[in-house]
């Protein structure tokens, strides 16, 4: 839902820097977010307390592909571990309490993944599940903040800041100059990187957090 909003978002700034065919390909990634958004709604129908319905390896890891897809399209791949904080939890809890037992033969949780570690402490399915989606809903609206947020101010950043922090010094080209400031006056994200050389790519995946 999050990726959605920020490809409505993208479209819309597009549309209005005069960009009609990068309009149209954040507005088809928009229904491809809405797409992959009702058919979670659709299996959660099914899913929810007490489950009819359960999710394997194969619709998991399509829901991952998709979400990581559209993370590398919208240029938001750092935000992801945050919106995603829940999973990276998740994973993260198991390779510490597999670690910790190979070296230490010491576990930190009483069992992984995480989730089964609050249910035996006698925390109930429903209250982990409310808590996580919680957490999911909170961290999603930080990083949508947090994205509005750079490219607002990334359009308003002087060209001569632009051009020094991205290219170091005045005399390396104006050619990766003119397309960072064609990107932030129309407050634009290039897609593809082959114009540009490392430090200007490395420049504005930083900006873009």
């Amino acid at each position: 839902f999050a990726m959605g909003i920020i490809f409505v978002y993208l479209s819309e700034t597009s549309a209005a820097a005069g960009s009609v065919m990068e309009s149209a390909d954040y507005s088809a990634m928009t229904a491809f977010a809405g797409a992959v958004v009702g058919g979670c709604m659709g299996f959660l129908r099914y899913n929810a307390y007490p489950a009819k319905v359960f999710m394997g390896d194969t619709g998991s890891l399509a829901l991952g592909g998709a979400v990581a897809m559209m993370a590398l399209y919208s240029r938001a791949v750092l935000l992801l571990p945050i919106m995603g904080g829940c999973y990276v939890a998740t994973a993260i809890s198991v390779i510490l309490q597999v670690g910790s037992y190979k070296l230490r033969k010491k576990r930190i949780f009483k069992m992984a993944p995480l989730h089964h570690h609050f249910e035996l402490m006698n925390i109930s399915e429903t209250k982990i599940v409310a808590g996580y989606m919680i957490v999911t809903a909170i961290l999603c609206l930080v990083c949508l903040l947090a994205y509005v947020l750079s490219s607002y101010f990334a359009v308003r950043l002087k060209p001569a800041a632009v051009k020094n922090m991205a290219l170091g010094t005045a005399g390396q080209g104006r050619r990766p100059f003119r397309l960072l400031r064609k990107m932030f006056e129309g407050g634009q994200r290039l897609c593809c990187l082959k114009h540009l050389d490392r430090r200007t790519a490395f420049f504005q995946n930083i900006l873009c957090i």
